[in-house]
């Protein structure tokens, strides 16, 4: 019976442990870094914004493109983006807040990826309750005039 209340324990520390993320894969060792790697962004739903984050390079590439998930997050940067090790560049982007969350972009090179983290902090667009309130009045309005 005691060794069935032992294995448990070790059982649960053994899942947590598989679902562990191994740290290598947010901090990967590549020649270039971006600095903020994580830009928090506090707006209105309608309001759009201009960030500027900056690459820093050990040696010479190309920077390719920067992917996003949401068109919430764009980056105004042209690509492809040739730098010099050393020498430091600005990769602007445009944010809106339209959908709030956190967007994970991924900064493609010829040497690697690396993520970029934006927090979009807003109210967004909201679930609709008051258009489908003004919507459902009118229904209502309408039908009683035809009744």
């Amino acid at each position: 019976m005691s060794r069935r209340w032992l294995f448990l324990p070790i059982a649960l520390i053994a899942l947590l442990l598989l679902g562990a993320e191994p740290v290598a894969q947010f901090a990967p060792n590549l020649p270039f870094s971006v600095s903020p790697a994580f830009q928090r962004v506090e707006l209105a739903p309608t309001e759009r914004v201009e960030r500027t984050l900056t690459i820093h390079v050990a040696r010479d590439l190309i920077v390719l493109a920067v992917e996003s998930p949401c068109r919430c997050v764009a980056v105004t940067t042209r690509f492809p983006l040739p730098m010099k090790a050393g020498t430091p560049a600005a990769l602007a982007l445009s944010v809106t807040g339209v959908l709030p969350g956190l967007k994970t972009l991924t900064l493609r090179t010829t040497v690697g990826s690396l993520p970029i983290q934006v927090q979009v902090v807003s109210a967004g667009l909201g679930d609709g309750l008051p258009e489908w309130r003004a919507i459902t009045a009118r229904a209502v309005v309408k039908k009683n005039r035809w009744s």
